[in-house]
């Protein structure tokens, strides 16, 4: 039987030998090298949008300090700019590699080791966070045409199933480059998170036109040029519907929608060092290593932690924030539990998806105020949404799930009509 491919293989001692004709070094070459220049087009209009977006807020800047800031990571990111090109060009490249494409996926998927979790700094959980969230948000968005892609790419290494494969274009794998690509920017860690934000919106957010491109040249190469993705996206699921029940031809890109839905069991793996290490929270919040000799912990039910959240919220509602800011949930409940007679003699802590939820919710609210191009009247608009969202977390942990749950649809409508709002009353809107 021929293989249209023009790839064979050969196993050795369970080490895959790859021998390929002429005629397929060179299509994976034409296709790494196409995706590459596409890739690196878009990276410079990133990087030109980098450096008027911190031109700006240096200009907008609160302080001397803030301003500096801004403009020494300007200049930090215009001096080493051709380096991460040049750097995120060659991983690129690499991933359309055999030796990457054909590596086993369930060893690159194993869980990080106790120790590697361990050494994971805040900063680098947020940066984790940041990352994950914007390729998972990619892979949901364009579900058809990287199904269409792999299909065609395990056809073209001689493989018969996608999910054999490492896809050259994952989402995930272009995070990760391009986040390793930017580790020899010495810039602070807002700054960097500004960085990532202009990747996703100039470069993920525009991913589906360099597939659709892919797909063109595979197709006009006679890579499987009848084959369409069953995938389809519904903007409006009918009422009453589970989240859980399948859409029609979903199941076969379940390796590709992996990501967004096991996002939640990833972020509490990040957490994990947060866990492990004493806080100033520790005595309420999962001092899972509590000594034995200690009072029995008493573990807080979530339909109590809720309640004491919205008695939270109501003191907050009557004293408005005049500044922007993150609550300190576990400052609020440690006074609760301390004034409450029946915890006196008790150990009082939070479950520990309770605490997790928590840390998440404020760091995702870190995140969002941290944006300058945000007003400041807007930015203490949005703070006051912290504990009705924590509040909608704890009962449907499926926020993390789903880049379509209403609650992330209302704080992302809330921060893009905020970049546009002008406190000017006499202005045209």
């Amino acid at each position: 039987m021929s293989n249209p491919s023009g790839v064979s293989y050969l196993r050795d001692n369970g080490v895959t030998q790859i021998s390929q004709d002429a005629e397929a070094n060179s299509r994976i070459q034409k296709i790494s090298s196409l995706c590459s220049k596409h890739f690196i087009e878009m990276l410079q209009n990133m990087f030109d949008g980098i450096d008027d977006s911190f031109f700006e807020l240096a200009n907008n800047a609160r302080t001397n300090n803030e301003q500096n800031l801004f403009f020494e990571a300007m200049r930090e990111i215009r001096i080493k700019r051709k380096s991460i090109e040049q750097k995120l060009e060659n991983r690129i490249e690499a991933l359309f590699s055999p030796d990457h494409v054909l590596t086993d996926q369930k060893a690159n998927e194993r869980p990080p080791e106790f120790d590697t979790l361990a050494m994971i700094t805040k900063d680098d959980m947020e940066e984790d966070v940041a990352i994950t969230s914007m390729s998972s948000k990619a892979v949901s968005n364009f579900q058809g045409p990287l199904l269409q892609f792999q299909t065609r790419m395990a056809n073209l290494y001689g493989q018969t199933k996608p999910e054999n494969i490492n896809a050259p274009l994952n989402p995930k794998d272009i995070s990760k480059a391009f986040a390793e690509a930017c580790t020899i920017l010495e810039i602070n860690l807002k700054e960097r998170l500004i960085v990532y934000k202009q990747f996703d919106r100039y470069v993920l957010s525009n991913l589906g036109y360099i597939l659709d491109e892919a797909n063109k040249f595979l197709i006009k190469a006679g890579i499987l040029p009848d084959f369409k993705s069953s995938i389809v996206k519904h903007k409006h699921q009918p009422r009453g519907e589970s989240a859980s029940t399948p859409i029609p031809g979903r199941e076969t890109s379940r390796d590709l929608t992996s990501q967004t839905e096991n996002l939640l069991p990833q972020l509490q793996t990040l957490l994990a060092n947060i866990r492990t290490q004493p806080t100033e929270h520790s005595g309420i919040a999962g001092n899972t290593h509590a000594n034995s000799a200690q009072a029995a912990q008493h573990y807080i039910k979530t339909e109590d932690l809720v309640a004491l959240l919205s008695a939270m919220q109501t003191n907050t509602a009557s004293k408005p924030n005049e500044q922007a800011k993150v609550v300190d949930i576990h400052a609020y409940l440690k006074t609760q539990f301390q004034q409450n007679p029946e915890l006196k003699d008790k150990q009082p802590a939070l479950k520990q998806l309770d605490e997790d939820l928590i840390n998440l919710v404020s760091m995702l609210f870190e995140f969002i105020l941290e944006d300058y191009n945000l007003a400041a009247p807007i930015q203490v608009l949005i703070s006051r949404l912290q504990i009705p969202i924590l509040k909608v977390v704890i009962k449907d942990s499926s926020f993390f799930n789903s880049h379509k749950h209403p609650a992330r649809k209302l704080l992302n409508t809330l921060a893009k009509a905020g970049i546009g709002w002008n406190e000017n009353p006499n202005s045209q809107q």
